[in-house]
């Protein structure tokens, strides 16, 4: 039964997205609590290779990391493998997984099992944010998977602005959110560590 759920998820790595891999959407506060690891840095390396036992395309990825959940693993380099990768001119990969770059700035809520076939990351591509440094102060800033800035969280859900197009290098909304600004790594790790601690008041069985 394993390995025909393998077979059939495999079949998701393909070319483009597909819908049928999407995953059900997400709070703030499940991210938080159903991760195992929260860790954000710069992707420094991604080595591919081909499993032999079947053939598919696994690839470890290499983090400098700056700031995490739990905390011992700041300042550390930090691996994980994952399913998919570029090899040889084949590329598999999960749908709505967004793909991951050497030199990018990330935060990722990772699962325990980085390497199954539903992706390292909890919410396939809820759990994936990207880090930049605003132009008036260097501070490194929280965009979601699709550059919208994370402003902020309200009742475990995040705000979201959007971004402007006349400055793709800066994370200040546009019109009817002046001066807005995205939430710093530091703050939105913050967040993160809270949502983790109230679930762990409201449940025995909480992170």
């Amino acid at each position: 039964m394993k390995k025909l759920a393998l077979r059939f998820a495999i079949c998701l790595l393909v070319t483009a997205p597909l819908f049928a891999n999407s995953a059900l959407r997400i709070d703030f506060g499940q991210l938080s609590t159903l991760s195992d690891r929260v860790v954000a840095g710069r992707i420094t390396k991604i080595t591919a290779a081909e499993d032999p036992r079947n053939g598919y395309i696994y690839s470890t990825v290499t983090m400098a990391v700056s700031q995490a959940v739990p905390e011992q693993l700041a300042g550390r380099e930090y691996s994980f493998r994952m399913i998919g990768g570029e090899l040889n001119g084949r590329l598999q990969y999960i749908a709505d997984f967004p793909k991951l770059r050497v030199g990018g700035d990330v935060v990722l809520f990772l699962n325990a099992d980085t390497a199954s076939v539903f992706g390292p990351t909890v919410g396939l591509g809820q759990g994936v944010f990207y880090l930049e440094a605003t132009s008036f102060d260097s501070v490194q800033r929280v965009m979601d998977r699709f550059g919208r800035p994370v402003l902020g969280i309200r009742e475990q859900s995040l705000i979201r602005g959007v971004r402007r197009a006349d400055d793709p290098a800066s994370s200040a909304l546009g019109t009817g959110q002046k001066g807005a600004v995205a939430m710093a790594v530091g703050d939105f790790f913050q967040q993160v560590r809270g949502q983790r601690a109230l679930n762990s008041v409201q449940s025995p069985l909480g992170r």
